[in-house]
Protein backbone atom coordinates (compact mmCIF):
# COMPACT_ATOMS: atom_id res chain seq x y z
CA UNK A 1 0.00 0.00 0.00
CA UNK A 2 1.13 3.49 -0.70
CA UNK A 3 0.23 6.70 1.08
CA UNK A 4 -2.60 7.58 -1.27
CA UNK A 5 -4.44 4.29 -0.85
CA UNK A 6 -4.08 4.29 2.93
CA UNK A 7 -4.84 8.03 3.30
CA UNK A 8 -7.37 9.32 0.76
CA UNK A 9 -7.30 12.76 2.39
CA UNK A 10 -3.64 13.13 1.38
CA UNK A 11 -4.50 12.13 -2.18
CA UNK A 12 -7.20 14.80 -2.28
CA UNK A 13 -4.82 17.42 -0.90
CA UNK A 14 -2.19 16.59 -3.51
CA UNK A 15 -4.79 16.66 -6.28
CA UNK A 16 -6.10 20.06 -5.17
CA UNK A 17 -2.58 21.47 -4.94
CA UNK A 18 -1.73 20.15 -8.41
CA UNK A 19 -4.88 21.73 -9.82
CA UNK A 20 -4.14 25.05 -8.11
CA UNK A 21 -0.58 25.01 -9.47
CA UNK A 22 -1.80 24.34 -12.99
CA UNK A 23 -4.44 27.06 -12.79
CA UNK A 24 -1.86 29.54 -11.48
CA UNK A 25 0.56 28.61 -14.28
CA UNK A 26 -2.18 28.98 -16.90
CA UNK A 27 -3.14 32.41 -15.54
CA UNK A 28 0.49 33.53 -15.62
CA UNK A 29 0.89 32.31 -19.21
CA UNK A 30 -2.25 34.20 -20.20
CA UNK A 31 -0.89 37.39 -18.63
CA UNK A 32 2.42 37.01 -20.45
CA UNK A 33 0.64 36.35 -23.75
CA UNK A 34 -1.46 39.50 -23.26
CA UNK A 35 1.63 41.62 -22.57
CA UNK A 36 3.37 40.17 -25.64
CA UNK A 37 0.35 40.88 -27.79
CA UNK A 38 0.25 44.50 -26.60
CA UNK A 39 3.95 44.97 -27.32
CA UNK A 40 3.60 43.32 -30.72
CA UNK A 41 0.69 45.62 -31.58
CA UNK A 42 2.63 48.68 -30.45
CA UNK A 43 5.66 47.68 -32.54
CA UNK A 44 3.47 47.02 -35.56
CA UNK A 45 1.75 50.41 -35.23
CA UNK A 46 5.10 52.16 -34.83
CA UNK A 47 6.42 50.39 -37.93
CA UNK A 48 3.35 51.28 -39.97
CA UNK A 49 3.32 54.91 -38.85
CA UNK A 50 7.03 55.27 -39.57
CA UNK A 51 7.81 56.54 -36.08
CA UNK A 52 11.00 54.51 -35.91
CA UNK A 53 13.24 53.67 -38.83
CA UNK A 54 13.81 50.00 -39.54
CA UNK A 55 16.84 48.62 -37.75
CA UNK A 56 19.89 47.74 -39.78
CA UNK A 57 21.35 44.63 -38.17
CA UNK A 58 24.00 43.80 -40.71
CA UNK A 59 27.20 42.69 -39.06
CA UNK A 60 30.59 43.98 -40.01
CA UNK A 61 32.93 41.75 -42.01
CA UNK A 62 35.25 41.29 -39.03
CA UNK A 63 32.46 39.77 -36.93
CA UNK A 64 32.74 36.61 -39.02
CA UNK A 65 36.52 36.61 -39.21
CA UNK A 66 37.33 34.92 -35.90
CA UNK A 67 34.21 33.26 -34.49
CA UNK A 68 34.65 31.77 -31.03
CA UNK A 69 32.31 29.13 -29.61
CA UNK A 70 30.35 30.02 -26.50
CA UNK A 71 31.71 28.52 -23.32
Amino acid sequence: MNTFTSNPTAAGMVARQTIQDRVHDAERRAQVRAVRAERRTARREARVSGATPPANHRLQWWAFRFPHPAR
